[in-house]
């Protein structure tokens, strides 16, 4: 039986995709999750993070790394017996640039560059693709022993926007 999601009392605000609908300094913390390597207007939006996190509010985002890049480019040719060159996100236009595009070192410059200081990276540690190979055939144990051998799938930023001294007071 389908059930009609407005009587489920869920409230939805519409985003046009470009500024948040909410006021300055409104949060303290900005969570994403497998999300930003979509985005194709990645300087925009971490600016509207910026505008919406208060002064000593964190963003958390964990972001896909090069090594689930890697190995999704392999289990697709194992699991489809074809490769597959789109991308996963926006960022670029082919599957080899996400390698590039996955890497801490990638993220890191674009939360500079966006006026954001690293708190901490860490890696998710766990091993999976974008393929759903073995499902849930391979425990989370293993999963864990797997991603010191191949890599974790994800990293997570926890990163803060950096108060220039003119704004400290406002």
């Amino acid at each position: 039986m389908k059930e009609n999601i407005e009587e489920k009392n869920i409230n939805f605000l519409i985003y046009d995709g470009k500024k948040l609908p909410f006021e300055n300094s409104t949060f303290d913390i900005v969570f994403s999750s497998n999300v930003l390597e979509h985005l194709p207007n990645l300087d925009e939006i971490q600016k509207e993070f910026s505008r919406v996190l208060n002064n000593n509010g964190i963003c958390i985002h964990i972001l896909p790394s090069s090594s689930w890049r890697f190995w999704t480019i392999i289990t697709s040719i194992i699991k489809y017996w074809y490769f597959d060159p789109r991308p996963h996100g926006k960022i670029t236009n082919n599957c080899f640039m996400e390698l590039i595009y996955f890497s801490k070192n990638f993220w890191k410059k674009s939360f500079k560059k966006n006026n954001f200081e690293i708190i901490k990276i860490f890696s998710n540690r766990l091993f999976y693709t974008g393929n759903n190979l073995f499902g849930l055939k391979i425990k989370l144990e293993s999963r864990i022993l797997l991603s010191k051998i191949f890599g974790s799938s994800c990293n997570v930023f926890v990163i803060k926007k950096i108060i220039s001294k003119n704004h400290k007071n406002v």
